[in-house]
């Protein structure tokens, strides 16, 4: 790569040099989380945090998380850049990922792309409220990876009216709106967790929360606020129950976060409680999960943990892969070979090196490619036998 040499930068070849070195690096962090392999791009040092501390941060959404059956479908409401929706995706899991502001809708694309996962997760520049329109978005900070936005209202997570470093601009839809559209079908789990109107995504979606079809759903909630308290009356109405352990164990309990948590709605009440006992075991035997906890409930800020010892840190993402082959299987006729490509041309690409080969006596087949059904698959499938 050369800059393009102009009146202002043509002599001052430092500048060029260090905006060079500069526009080249993309640095990523690798890491595996109960055997997901995650790729996760870091525009800065909060972005890491996230990364090194997802086993830890939450260890009730993980544990949430690894109960789905891999046919199930989430609805990831405030995705942020994306990490529990690459850790549901990398665990076999299709997800809708809903995420307005425009900084980490940028880098949850990022991720999803590095980790080749168009396929499984969907990602949607869209917030989801109590009313379908065109509104202004109030962003807390104008930083990737950030939080504490508002929609509508420039208010906090409390609900008190503050300032806005930026505003832009965002579309609002019910739930529900999507569900009668079909832009997408009723899922079985749904994580709600934007910053204080939880309560709005769940006033515009009580028809779908009312589906049978719907397993569970895991909402951040302060309880201190009358509009969120009144959710446990709105979701006991839909046939939900709520796991008190659960409820213990995702809660602070003091500090500007008291009384604020994830908060698990079921329609099975055994199969919470399950969770919350599988949470808790974690936790209790986990110290950096209970140092983060302690530091949230004081006030200090969290340390950036060392959550995976066996993490990889790089410069730049890496270059995607154009055909995967994913199995080899003898057959009675010949040899099958499958897998996935980009593009139709890398799967003759492989067809003309096969039959280059010489070691298959009759035949090597033209692929036979079939494209994802879902509309966002991006990929081909395709098979060629050998013979």
């Amino acid at each position: 790569m050369d800059l393009i040499r102009t009146p202002n930068n043509s002599e001052n070849g430092q500048v060029r040099a260090i905006i060079k070195k500069h526009l080249e690096i993309n640095p990523f962090t690798e890491i595996v989380a109960n055997g997901r392999k995650i790729i996760w791009t870091l525009p800065n040092e909060n972005a890491w945090w996230r990364a090194r501390n997802l086993l830890t941060a939450e260890v009730e959404t993980i544990a949430w998380l690894d109960a789905f059956e891999p046919a199930d479908t989430l609805l990831d409401v405030g995705a942020n850049m994306g990490l529990y929706s690459l850790y549901a995706a990398q665990g076999g899991n299709r997800v809708f990922a809903f995420e307005p502001e425009s900084t980490n809708f940028a880098l949850l694309n990022t991720n999803i792309f590095a980790n080749q996962l168009s396929d499984k997760v969907t990602a949607w520049c869209v917030a989801l409220s109590n009313k379908d329109g065109l509104d202004r978005f109030y962003l807390s900070k104008f930083l990737g990876s950030g939080s504490g936005h508002s929609f509508g209202e420039c208010v906090t997570d409390n609900l008190q009216p503050r300032s806005a470093e930026h505003v832009q601009g965002a579309v609002g839809v019910r739930l529900d709106s999507l569900i009668k559209d079909q832009s997408i079908s009723i899922p079985q789990h749904i994580k709600i967790d934007v910053d204080g109107f939880e309560h709005k995504v769940i006033e515009g979606g009580l028809k779908t929360l009312a589906s049978p079809h719907l397993k569970s759903v895991l909402v951040e909630m302060n309880r201190r606020l009358p509009e969120h308290r009144d959710i446990f009356r709105l979701m006991k109405e839909c046939g939900f129950h709520c796991s008190d352990n659960f409820m213990r164990l995702g809660e602070f309990r003091e500090g500007h976060f008291s009384q604020v948590g994830n908060i698990l709605f079921a329609r099975s009440l055994e199969w919470a409680e399950e969770i919350a006992r599988v949470g808790q075991a974690r936790f209790e035997s986990d110290s950096a999960a209970q140092e983060i906890k302690r530091h949230h409930e004081t006030g200090q800020m969290t340390p950036l943990t060392g959550a995976f010892p066996e993490e990889k840190l790089h410069l730049s993402l890496p270059k995607l892969s154009e055909l995967i082959v994913e199995s080899v299987e003898s057959q009675s006729d010949g040899i099958l070979v499958k897998g996935w490509c980009r593009l139709p041309e890398h799967a003759l690409q492989l067809s003309t090196i096969l039959k280059a080969d010489g070691k298959f006596k009759r035949s090597v087949s033209e692929p036979i490619l079939t494209k994802g059904d879902d509309r966002s698959n991006s990929r081909y499938r395709f098979q060629i036998l050998c013979q």
